[in-house]
């Protein structure tokens, strides 16, 4: 099977994100997307703005992410595609893949 991703996906540390307002964490992630451990929160095709990330919830970084739900697993977890990142937000994902 050939290998699309653009970026490169990090399954560890868990990334910990503020979404529309919600703390969720993030047990893979990359520059381009990440799968939020939503509990059934979000539906296929739902837009979300991601508000902050953070190795930690008490260090969590600002940024401004949209992103559409691509995908709803069984366990309910969100798989979500970044529809727009601005370089600052794109300058913050990068730190936190070179720290890891």
């Amino acid at each position: 099977m050939d290998e699309r991703r653009e970026h490169t996906r990090q399954p560890q540390p868990p990334l910990h994100v503020r979404a529309n307002g919600n703390l969720f964490q993030s047990h893979e992630w990359s520059e381009g997307n990440l799968l939020l451990e939503a509990d059934g929160a979000y539906t296929i095709g739902a837009l979300i703005t991601i508000d902050a990330v953070g190795l930690s919830k008490k260090r969590l970084q600002d940024i401004g992410i949209r992103g559409r739900v691509a995908r709803v697993t069984d366990e309910g977890a969100a798989a979500i595609d970044f529809l727009h990142r601005d370089d600052q937000a794109a300058s913050v994902l990068r730190e936190l893949v070179d720290g890891v």
